[in-house]
């Protein structure tokens, strides 16, 4: 599974050129909305300011196949194209907290920006190349790894992109997956159309003491055996 790219130190300044733009508007969405054509996803970009969205897309056959979740600021509708330009992503883009606000400017406004700002251009480079990572570590879930193995690579992926370390009481330490996980969602990551194999692969992940779960929330209790249990 590829690293992913540290945007972090360019997202504050992002969000400080957005903040001081008349033609960057601030926009309110709740939980289960998805950006579509009424919000002029086509034609404007979205950034994430706070909240958590979904990634996602539909297959061939309609089915709709998860890409990653986001839970941190940043660009959440933008790609690069074959000419070297920006240009709006039509993946499906869902709020999963209750509540999620972006910043939407209109791609050629948003272009400007970034054509005259080189700080802005090394984090479109960076961005992009994060969403290429994805789309490989996506690949690989259905094509290098078992069931098992998949799911084993999401939560080791999740802890990395949203894991908090906490130490229980007992002194034991864990990682929280800061995201509400459905077995629906993790099915859809992974590649796995059977909500119930998604069942089994969780229940025996907890029976081995690698896993634990509370109202749709997990902790990582052994991350070195969830890594090592990918390859098998």
């Amino acid at each position: 599974m590829l690293k992913y790219l540290d945007e972090n130190s360019y997202i504050e300044y992002l969000m400080d050129k957005l903040s001081q733009n008349r033609y960057a508007n601030l926009i309110l969405k709740h939980n289960g909305y998805q950006l579509d054509d009424s919000d002029g996803i086509s034609e404007n970009i979205y950034i994430l300011k706070s909240g958590i969205v979904k990634h996602s897309i539909l297959n061939e056959d309609g089915n709709e196949i998860n890409i990653n979740f986001q839970n941190n600021p940043g660009i959440v509708n933008l790609f690069i194209n074959d000419r070297n330009e920006l240009a709006n992503s039509s993946h499906l883009v869902t709020v999963k907290s209750y509540q999620a606000w972006f910043y939407k400017i209109n791609i050629k406004n948003f272009s400007k920006i970034v054509n005259d700002n080189y700080k802005l251009k090394k984090y479109i480079d960076i961005h992009h190349e994060n969403e290429l990572r994805t789309f490989i570590n996506m690949l690989e879930y259905g094509m290098t790894y078992s069931k098992l193995g998949s799911v084993c690579a999401f939560f080791s992926q999740c802890s990395e992109q949203s894991g908090l370390e906490m130490i229980l009481r007992d002194g034991t330490k864990v990682i929280l997956i800061n995201l509400e996980l459905l077995h629906d969602d993790i099915g859809k990551f992974c590649g796995i159309n059977n909500r119930s194999s998604v069942s089994r692969i969780i229940a025996k992940l907890k029976k081995m003491n690698i896993l634990d779960s509370f109202h749709h929330y997990y902790i990582i209790k052994d991350l070195d055996k969830l890594n090592m249990l990918k390859l098998k």
